[in-house]
């Protein structure tokens, strides 16, 4: 699916560190780092990634508000996820 919106095969490493960062965001979103702290790291990395040269296709695509939303699900959960 990643291949066929950004063109790039990530293979299974790729998949792989792809489940790892979404497992550090559950984590994460249960730990004592804040969400406010959380996404300026996000915007950081993707201010970053956008300014790629070659760009990456897609990146711009990374919606912060959406994983703001998601943060907040995974957090008011935490009991269940630790």
């Amino acid at each position: 699916m990643i291949q066929n919106f950004s063109k790039y095969d990530i293979g299974e490493k790729g998949i792989s560190e792809i489940r790892e960062g979404i497992l550090k965001v559950v984590r994460a979103s249960s730990a004592e780092e804040s969400k406010d702290d959380f996404i300026q790291k996000l915007e950081k990395w993707k201010t970053l990634l956008v300014a790629n040269d070659p760009p990456l296709i897609g990146i711009e695509k990374v919606d912060i508000e959406f994983i703001r939303s998601v943060w907040t699900v995974f957090q008011s959960h935490s009991v269940n996820l630790k």
